[in-house]
């Protein structure tokens, strides 16, 4: 979808119909270490798994500015499985 630096929204193909169009489910599993440098300082290291299901998106056209622009998008997005790691230094006060 365009963006031009101002309003954007799509509209359902039903009208008068209110859904929420992108929650998208999300499972994530990891392990982690944490060591502790001193009383302040902590060293943390997490790494695993992120899954995110896969979702259809339906929609007849979208605000633009505040104009209605007619354009009629049907599509799939497939489910991921995606690794992460994270690394870093923690300050406590």
């Amino acid at each position: 979808m365009l963006n031009n630096n101002g309003y954007v929204a799509s509209v359902q193909n039903e009208p008068n119909d209110v859904a929420i169009s992108h929650i998208i489910p999300t499972f994530r599993a990891g392990l982690g270490y944490m060591y502790e440098l001193s009383q302040d300082w902590r060293f943390r290291v997490q790494a695993g798994v992120e899954y995110q299901m896969g979702y259809e998106d339906d929609y007849s056209g979208y605000f633009l500015n505040t104009n209605y622009m007619p354009y009629y998008h049907k599509g799939t997005s497939p489910a991921s499985l995606n690794p992460f790691v994270s690394v870093g230094f923690v300050y406590s006060l």
